[in-house]
């Protein structure tokens, strides 16, 4: 049997981000609704009409992209999870949270595994710390700045 101290760092990192995975899925419908949560969904909106060419969207009227303070907001995040909302048919808003939420928490993982697979492409990947082969232990410069 393999000790603890054995167990590769690959293995603690799937399992991790395969407990926090189901800790997610298993909470799902106590996800509470963020206070900007109904800003983010108008401003996607606007900006979705206006990259379909609407003629309101920038209207004054409206209240949309011409006056609204969050119009510099990016939209990278917001236009696919309105447009996977409209896709699924989501008239209810508690659905179309929580979708935002399952979106936003696996966002979340994937970031924390990216994280994990950049420390160990800069600290090395093997047990103790050895570096990949092909590629020496970054020197740390013992003098004071």
């Amino acid at each position: 049997m393999r000790s603890v101290s054995r167990i590769s760092c690959r293995t603690w990192a799937g399992a991790i981000l395969v407990l926090f995975a189901a800790a997610g899925a298993v909470v799902v419908d106590d996800y509470a609704v963020s206070p900007d949560g109904a800003v983010h969904r108008k401003t996607a909106a606007a900006n979705l009409d206006y990259v379909l060419g609407s003629d309101d969207a920038l209207s004054a009227d409206a209240g949309h992209l011409s006056v609204d303070h969050e119009r510099y907001y990016g939209m990278a995040f917001e236009l696919p999870l309105l447009l996977a909302e409209r896709a699924l048919g989501l008239d209810d808003s508690r659905a179309a949270y929580l979708l935002r939420h399952c979106a936003t928490h696996l966002f979340w993982l994937c970031g924390g595994f990216a994280c994990f697979l950049l420390a160990r492409r800069l600290f090395g990947g093997g047990g103790g710390g050895a570096p990949p082969p092909g590629r020496k232990r970054p020197r740390l410069n013992p003098r004071p700045l």
